[in-house]
């Protein structure tokens, strides 16, 4: 597993990939990928998160690097992450819905809009609409930035229950986020 600490980023992809191997000791494979994921470069991170459903089947030990993907500074490794998080909670005994939940708020409360985004997605495709959900989506229809209501907007599941969201967002001073729902 020294190959994951390589100079040249193909061999670290190749020998991150290895790890699907069953052969290797899931102990080895996560402190190979927690080394790994401390990295900055997006290509190596973006591998990562694709190989975690199928390593995590059975582990909540891999958690703590989901959740640190998903705060990533790099869009693909974020939006990889989104993509994965429904496989990656629905694992037998997955407590991932629970241990992600401080890292959204933080996320929806910090300076940089993308992780505000990012926030949003997580909640929506995890479907956390319980109190604390719901009042991040609430707020999100208040940001500044209009892409983050754009993100909203776009991504917003119909419903009773999203109708007053929906009603904001329809008249939002954004003409973009408006007109999805024309």
């Amino acid at each position: 597993m020294q190959l994951t600490k390589d100079q040249s980023q193909e061999v670290k992809i190749t020998a991150i990939e290895s790890l699907k191997s069953p052969k290797v000791p899931s102990d080895a494979k996560l402190k190979c990928l927690s080394e790994a994921s401390s990295t900055n470069e997006w290509r190596e991170k973006e591998s990562i998160v694709k190989l975690l459903p199928e390593l995590s089947m059975d582990s909540n030990e891999y958690n703590p690097i989901i959740i640190q993907m998903l705060q990533d500074d790099a869009c693909a490794v974020r939006k990889a992450v989104i993509s994965k998080l429904s496989t990656l909670a629905a694992r037998s005994n997955s407590t991932l819905k629970t241990d992600i939940r401080p890292a959204l708020r933080e996320m929806f409360e910090s300076n940089d809009y993308q992780l505000r985004q990012a926030s949003i997605l997580a909640i929506i495709k995890l479907g956390l609409f319980d109190e604390d959900g719901m009042n991040i989506l609430e707020n999100a229809t208040k940001d500044y930035v209009s892409n983050v209501r754009y993100v909203l907007a776009e991504n917003i599941p119909k419903g009773p229950k999203f109708q007053p969201i929906i009603n904001i967002l329809k008249s939002d001073k954004d003409e973009d986020v408006r007109s999805l729902f024309n």
